[in-house]
C-alpha cells in the first residue's frame, strides 16, 4: 500500500481504529494545556490509562494512525509533533503601517527578559525535539533557553553552546532531560565533557557551566512508578540501570506532562531568586508606563503605502 501524501479526504478507519482515536482524543484533551505532545507521550500515556500494549510493534503502529489521522484531520496538527526540523530565513515587513501596529503591540506589551538579575542563565536540554515546545511552555516565564539535542549531538551545537556560556559574564546552568537508557546516560557525559573542554579551550573557567541531570532518574522512576523496557541488545555501552539492573530502561517521554512540569519547575527553583524576579516586575511596570505615555504623545508620522 503507498504512503499517503498531503490530506485525506476519506479515510474510514476500523472499529479497533476510531476507539483507539477516541482514547487518543481523551489523552490530547487532559494535557491540552501543556501544548502538543510528541507521539512517544501519547503512547505512553495510552499504555498507562488504556493499558495500550507496551511494545516498539505497538508504538509504530499507533505512529501510523496518527499521521493518517492528521492528514484525515480527525486530530489537530497542533496537538501532536514528530519533528526535529529546523527554519531559518524570511523576515521584514509587508508595509510601513505593519511596522507601526508591530511597534504598537510591543509597547502595550511591553516586558523585559525574566532572567535579568538572576545569579545565573539557565539552559533547559531535552534529546527528543518534539518535546521543546512543551518545554518552552514550563520554562518561558524564567527566561530559560530550551534546546533540543537528539543522539550525541553536532559539535558545532557543542561549540556554539560553548561559546556563549564561555562569553557570559554569569555561570549557565545546563538541566539536561533525557533517557534513562546507555544512550541518556552518555549523552550527558559527554554533553558535559565536551563543551567543558571547549570553554577551557576558550581560555575561560569551566566552572561557568553548570550541568544538572533533570530526568530521567532512578528516584523518578521509583516515585512515579514509571514503565520500564529492556535495553537495546546493540547497546554495548556501560550503564548501572535501576538498582543495579543494567536491562531496565526508562524514556523521559514516560513521565506524564503534568510530572514533567514538576520536575522542570522545581529544577529551576533551585537556580531562581525570587527577589531579583519581584524587583524585575516592579521596573517593568515602571517601564512599561513610561514606554506608553511616550508612546500616546509622539509626533504623528505619516508614511508609507498600505
Amino acid at each position: 500500500m503507498s504512503r499517503p501524501i498531503g490530506f485525506i479526504e476519506s479515510w474510514q478507519p476500523h472499529a479497533k481504529t476510531r476507539e483507539l482515536l477516541s482514547q487518543v482524543a481523551h489523552i490530547i484533551a487532559e494535557y491540552q494545556q501543556f501544548g502538543p505532545m510528541t507521539c512517544r507521550q501519547v503512547f505512553y500515556r495510552l499504555v498507562g490509562t488504556f493499558d495500550y500494549s507496551k511494545t516498539e510493534n505497538a508504538y509504530s503502529s499507533l505512529c501510523e494512525v496518527l499521521q493518517r489521522a492528521r492528514r484525515a484531520r480527525l486530530i489537530s496538527f497542533d496537538a501532536i509533533r514528530d519533528d526535529g526540523t529546523v527554519s531559518k530565513g524570511g523576515g521584514g515587513y509587508s508595509s510601513f503601517h505593519q511596522l507601526l501596529q508591530a511597534f504598537e503591540s510591543n509597547v502595550r506589551y511591553f516586558r523585559l527578559r525574566p532572567d535579568i538579575g538572576q545569579p545565573s542563565r539557565l539552559i533547559v536540554q531535552c534529546e527528543a525535539a518534539g518535546m521543546t515546545e512543551m518545554l518552552a511552555r514550563m520554562a518561558s516565564p524564567y527566561g530559560a533557553t530550551v534546546r533540543s539535542a537528539g543522539g550525541f549531538d553536532s559539535v558545532t551545537a557543542k561549540h556554539e553552546l560553548a561559546r556563549s556560556i564561555a562569553f557570559e559574564s554569569r555561570p549557565t546552568v545546563i538541566l539536561h532531560l533525557g533517557d534513562f537508557d546507555p544512550s541518556g546516560e552518555h549523552i550527558f557525559q559527554n554533553l558535559e565533557a565536551d563543551v567543558s573542554a571547549f570553554i577551557e579551550g576558550m581560555g575561560e573557567d569551566t566552572d561557568k557551566a553548570i550541568f544538572r541531570r533533570v530526568a530521567v532518574t532512578p528516584e523518578q522512576i521509583r516515585g512515579l512508578g514509571l514503565p520500564t523496557a529492556p535495553a537495546k541488545s546493540t547497546d554495548r555501552r556501560s550503564f548501572a540501570g535501576l538498582d543495579g539492573d543494567g536491562t531496565s530502561t526508562v524514556q523521559c517521554e514516560a513521565i506524564s506532562p503534568p510530572d514533567l512540569q514538576d520536575i522542570v519547575l522545581a529544577a529551576i527553583a533551585e537556580w531562581w531568586d525570587e527577589d531579583a524576579a519581584q524587583a524585575l516586575k516592579e521596573r517593568e511596570a515602571d517601564e512599561r508606563q513610561e514606554l506608553q505615555t511616550w508612546w500616546a504623545n509622539r509626533p504623528g508620522f505619516d508614511g508609507g503605502d498600505e
